[in-house]
């Protein structure tokens, strides 16, 4: 029977088999060259909603003048990107849709709003969503594959129940990432001001520091390479690891645990507390330019990293927070290559970094690592608030 695992009282109806193509109609948007776009609002122009829209903090916007009803949605429609990120689904705009896009008009005497986005958004339909668009480079769903899809339907009044429920739970979500942005952007402001010695630390009798020496990095310490580990290295348990992909996916400014383990047997570079990493490899030269500093001892690290050992009196964290401080291009203008590019010692050697007495360098490095503990309690709240939907999804949804 179509019955879910966990229902609202009241609700003991079998739901009902549907094929989107019997609620459901899609069109696709309109595509319209970047030189016939507009960058300002204006007269019979409507904000042009392309892939770009549906990047994090994107810069740009466009317009486009009077285009066809068909392409025009409101705030109540749904949109779904139909190749490249395929089944992105996207509601809460107005404007003009690109051809990347499908708005998907549905019956509302049949299925609610709400619950129909959260059938798009479930992990089965995308999982289906994915298959139908093929493996290509560019994956594309067609009309056909779409209307395909089989959804199974409570009744309306249930699925406003459930609608609203998962609402709620969205809304706790989007205010915790929104607490944790904050967070960040304030971190990143504090950082600004302190690495510009604008706003500078005391000591205990509340007098100020010495002043800041500039030296190149080859003056501070020593630089190492890190051991080539391949997959067949690692184990479940073992020697702690960091691998160089992790330090631009998983890490931050400090690593105070590990997510990867090799024999204790393995030949490999034997981090220590103190020591900082930084990648020598990756796809982009964005990437690989961040650092982050062991605060854990004996640790293998794997091929592909630069590891900058301080001299005594130099403080590793204050050092990883320093760098990343540093505007990204600084950093990634100093890597090579094309298709894989280089970050190589030599070229670190040669960064300048204004380096404060000993005891500010801990000041200001315990000041961040404050920051960034708490970054991560939020953090993990987030991370339950995401199990809890995932939970609720799988035990509400047939």
């Amino acid at each position: 029977m179509n019955i879910p695992l966990l229902r609202f009282d009241g609700f003991d109806e079998s739901w009902t088999n549907k094929r989107l193509v019997d609620i459901t109609k899609v069109n696709q948007g309109l595509q319209i060259p970047i030189s016939e776009r507009f960058l300002e609002p204006g007269d019979n122009r409507y904000f042009y909603i392309t892939n770009e829209f549906l990047k994090k903090n994107s810069k740009y916007e466009y317009y486009i003048e009077t285009p066809s009803d068909s392409v025009i949605c409101t705030k109540e429609d749904i949109l779904m990107t139909r190749t490249g990120n395929t089944g992105m689904v996207v509601t809460g705009v107005s404007g003009a849709f690109h051809n990347n896009f499908f708005k998907i008009k549905y019956n509302e005497k049949i299925v609610q709003k709400n619950f129909l986005e959260l059938f798009l958004k479930h992990p089965k339909t995308q999982n289906a969503i994915s298959k139908s668009a093929g493996q290509s480079t560019i994956p594309d769903l067609n009309h056909k594959d779409f209307y395909k899809l089989e959804i199974k339907l409570p009744s309306i009044l249930e699925q406003e129940k459930l609608g609203s429920f998962f609402m709620l739970l969205n809304q706790k979500i989007e205010k915790q990432q929104e607490k944790i942005e904050k967070m960040e952007e304030f971190k990143k402001g504090m950082m600004q001001k302190v690495f510009s010695q604008n706003l500078r630390f005391k000591d205990e009798d509340g007098r100020q520091f010495p002043e800041w020496e500039v030296k190149k990095m080859m003056e501070l310490g020593s630089f190492f390479r890190g051991t080539g580990l391949s997959k067949a290295d690692l184990i479940l348990e073992g020697r702690p690891c960091v691998l160089y992909g992790q330090l631009y996916t998983t890490y931050g400014s400090v690593i105070n645990k590990v997510f990867s383990y090799c024999s204790p047997d393995i030949k490999s570079f034997i981090g220590q507390v103190n020591d900082v990493l930084i990648p020598s490899s990756g796809e982009t030269a964005w990437d690989i330019a961040c650092a982050s500093a062991l605060n854990i001892d004996s640790v293998a690290l794997g091929g592909d990293l630069n590891v900058f050992r301080p001299n005594k009196g130099i403080e590793g964290n204050f050092i990883s927070y320093q760098i990343n401080s540093m505007k990204k291009h600084e950093l990634s203008k100093l890597a090579q290559g094309a298709s894989v590019v280089h970050l190589y010692s030599n070229s670190l050697k040669k960064i300048k970094l204004s380096i404060p007495s000993y005891k500010e360098q801990k000041k200001i490095a315990n000041y961040f690592l404050n920051i960034e503990l708490k970054i991560e309690k939020e953090n993990e709240k987030l991370k339950i608030l995401e199990r809890q939907k995932k939970g609720f999804m799988q035990l509400m949804f047939i």
